[in-house]
């Protein structure tokens, strides 16, 4: 006689929420089938890939066996109800809307929706939402689907309130997004950003060539920045350059950019105060001062082009004066000076320390240095005067010409020669750097 035994069947596992893998008994949970859930479904594959690691698959739904637990499927409805949520919004809306006829002449004939890009394209120009839903008949609308130019220039709005759907918010944004986005015009500060092809286009030169171009023509900057006139742009020049001089220059240049004691600390080195500096446990100011040649272009003044025609050089120039310190540090620049017989370097170092040009005058005290060439010798009873200590080469003078110089004077010639060496490096490293200063300048 056999005995039947009775077997208790196996616990049925729980399904998981498709969302956020809670094991939830199956009464309790949620279905997705059917056509009208499509919506419902991709809402929630969006927020289940928002909780997936990022590189991992997500796998669709399949609407007959994934289901949502309760907490899940109240938060995609709540994303659903909030999408099809009108906001109220207040916009100058067109005034002649119609959803049966054309919103310019009022036919019936031939219309059809004004789509996206004519809305968008009419907001933009003046700023007038035209409502979804809104007709245009063929004859006012162009081969790209926008109202006439002509027409949107006579299209009249009224301020009033709307009700906007986020999703048609959304769509707005990406929209005039997009459309700026692809209107955006180059950024002309950084070349970088430009096709070599297009740069080529805009300029007629490569990026090389731009980079060595000795100047723009204000007839350029005007088709770039949109200046009305050239006069604009000369304008607009003029205006950085004097806020420039103002803001900029006066505190990283000259005596404004730091005081007497400060020069010292930072660029009198001690070989420069220990060979010039008869007294060096006090530290003076060291200065090596000169001039150099700019070459301009003859100016059809001709007191102007008398002025800037230099007899040595035999052309037109100006001569701007470099203050500079023993280590190579630019201290100030002054001018530019005409290069005429009455503008030598020795008389304009003259005029500046009587006039006292950008407080040079009174920032230079006795007992300081200045290393000159033999250009200055007529300014050395001027730096005597005020106490300054100039080094000037020495010359054979009152010598026959074969005779050389005491062996002394010549080793103090070629101590001057090297200590000057620092602005004519700085000199020839400035028209290295900016191309512009090389070149014959146009001034006029």
């Amino acid at each position: 006689m056999t005995s039947l035994m009775k077997t208790n069947p196996a616990p049925q596992r729980k399904p998981l929420c498709y969302i956020c893998h809670t094991a939830c008994p199956a009464s309790t949970m949620k279905k997705l089938k059917g056509n009208h859930m499509n919506h419902f479904r991709e809402i929630a594959e969006d927020q289940r890939m928002e909780r997936t690691p990022d590189g991992d698959r997500v796998e669709a739904i399949d609407p007959a066996v994934d289901r949502l637990c309760l907490s899940c499927y109240s938060a995609v409805s709540n994303l659903i109800e909030n999408q099809n949520s009108h906001q109220e919004l207040e916009f100058n809306v067109l005034l002649q809307t119609s959803h049966t006829q054309c919103c310019i002449c009022h036919t019936q004939q031939q219309i059809s929706l004004i789509q996206w890009p004519a809305r968008v394209d009419v907001f933009i120009k003046r700023e007038i939402f035209i409502p979804e839903g809104s007709r245009l008949c063929k004859d006012h609308m162009g081969e790209d689907g926008k109202l006439l130019s002509f027409l949107v220039q006579g299209l009249q709005g009224q301020r009033r309130t709307i009700k906007l759907s986020p999703i048609e918010i959304q769509r707005w944004f990406s929209v005039l997004r997009t459309n700026a986005i692809r209107n955006q015009a180059p950024d002309y500060n950084d070349e970088n950003t430009i096709a070599d092809n297009h740069f080529f286009t805009i300029t007629s030169l490569s990026k090389d060539q731009f980079r060595n171009l000795q100047g723009i023509p204000d007839e350029f900057l005007k088709a770039i920045f949109h200046y009305s006139t050239r006069q604009a742009v000369s304008l607009a020049v003029n205006k950085v350059r004097e806020s420039l001089m103002r803001a900029f220059v006066r505190t990283n240049l000259g005596p404004d950019s730091m005081t007497r004691q400060q020069f010292i600390h930072r660029h009198v080195s001690d070989f420069a105060n220990q060979l010039y500096n008869p007294n060096p446990e006090k530290p003076q100011a060291i200065l090596c001062i000169d001039g150099t040649y700019i070459e301009i272009a003859t100016s059809s003044n001709f007191r102007i082009a008398r002025q800037s025609y230099c007899m040595h050089k035999s052309y037109h120039l100006v001569k701007p004066i470099m203050i500079v310190a023993p280590d190579g540090y630019i201290f100030d620049v002054h001018g530019p000076y005409f290069s005429d017989s009455k503008n030598n370097d020795a008389k304009i170092l003259i005029d500046e320390l009587q006039r006292d040009i950008r407080g040079f005058g009174q920032w230079i005290q006795e007992g300081d240095i200045v290393i000159v060439d033999y250009g200055y010798r007529e300014s050395i009873p001027t730096l005597q005067r005020l106490g300054i200590r100039a080094k000037i080469p020495n010359i054979v003078r009152g010598r026959a010409t074969r005779d050389q110089l005491p062996t002394e004077e010549a080793n103090n010639n070629r101590l001057i020669t090297k200590s000057r060496w620092v602005v004519e490096a700085r000199n020839g490293h400035l028209k290295s750097v900016f191309k512009f200063f090389i070149m014959n300048i146009c001034n006029h």
